[in-house]
């Protein structure tokens, strides 16, 4: 019998903003992290970063935390709708999504899902962002690898089937260029039963770190 397959619609959520253009990126201050910037100064910047981030192919690598359980996932993006979901940890050990087409791979076999890629990525996870942005806080600057990054920390909702979705978010941008580089969700993942292709919520801790790289390509796999 098949495992659960733990595919984590909340990493996608991240990379849908796709005929968006990016808003105005704030100016930034680090003396007195708390209280420097306004609660609109940062809702701007974290927007931005988001909007911003699809602009460019990228990739996520995340390791998601539910109970004892551990499972690692690999996210490429290539502008404006394709996609590559990776993980060893899953029943389909990859996805691919090309437009409308969603790809399966499980058994060394690919197969088109009978899956809307609506159904895989909220098309509306921006516009829940923006009206669900709340305890917004500037945590100040730090050095995450070799780039200079302004640290966020906010609350927000996201909708798992038909249900909000609490979750709690640091967020890491770079100071040179508005782009994402690190984020923490602190609250639930979609996964889906690749028996069943039903998708339910589960209590988690996703750690992404973003790289971007316009080598990545995606293709459809092989008939």
């Amino acid at each position: 019998m098949p495992k659960q397959n733990l595919f984590p619609l909340l990493l996608i959520l991240f990379l849908i903003f796709l005929a968006l253009t990016a808003c105005q990126k704030a100016n930034l201050a680090s003396s007195n992290p708390s209280t420097s910037l306004s609660q609109e100064a940062m809702r701007a910047q974290i927007i931005s970063a988001f909007k911003s981030q699809n602009d460019h192919p990228h990739r996520i690598e995340s390791v998601i935390t539910t109970g004892d359980q551990t499972v690692t996932v690999r996210i490429e993006f290539v502008p404006p709708d394709r996609y590559s979901i990776s993980s060893p940890d899953n029943f389909y050990r990859q996805i691919i999504i090309i437009d409308q087409v969603v790809y399966g791979l499980t058994n060394n076999q690919w197969a088109k899902l009978p899956l809307n890629p609506d159904q895989l990525i909220n098309p509306n996870a921006l516009k829940e962002m923006e009206a669900s942005l709340q305890d917004m806080q500037y945590l100040g600057q730090e050095t995450l690898g070799d780039k200079k990054v302004n640290v966020f920390q906010f609350k927000s909702q996201t909708t798992i089937g038909e249900s909000p979705v609490d979750q709690q978010n640091k967020l890491w941008v770079g100071l040179a260029d508005g782009l994402p580089y690190k984020l923490e969700i602190d609250g639930q993942i979609a996964t889906m039963d690749a028996r069943t292709n039903t998708i339910q919520g589960v209590k988690a801790l996703t750690v992404q770190t973003m790289t971007y790289d316009p080598a990545i390509k995606i293709e459809a796999p092989p008939d």
